[in-house]
């Protein structure tokens, strides 16, 4: 018989699931605070390393999920004024968003 998921295995799976659906090469992504974007961090971090996604700036809401990206080779910026935010999912604007300059 199957265990039931955890409130920590579902939250992996929102987190990881706005990154899969969302983040896109050549993206500026702000980072949200918690559990759950510290999951959507993890999974951003593992597709870098994999080349998967590459050219990705974050913005970082805390100095916590900051040090995490920076551990997992995120590059990180906290001065950067872009020109719109794309957003289409409620549930996930407490921990990622995506910006897209005009420019790109």
């Amino acid at each position: 018989m199957k265990r039931a998921l955890s409130q920590d295995d579902l939250k992996r799976m929102v987190g990881y699931q706005a990154v899969d659906d969302y983040v896109k090469s050549g993206t500026v992504i702000g980072l949200g605070t918690g559990s759950t974007a510290a999951h959507a961090v993890d999974r951003v971090g593992e597709k870098l390393k994999s080349g998967e996604l590459k050219d990705i700036i974050a913005i970082p809401t805390s100095v916590r999920t900051k040090e995490q990206a920076e551990k997992l080779g995120i590059l990180v910026t906290v001065r950067v004024i872009y020109y719109y935010v794309v957003v289409s999912c409620c549930c996930f604007v407490k921990f990622i968003f995506i910006l897209r300059p005009k420019c790109i």
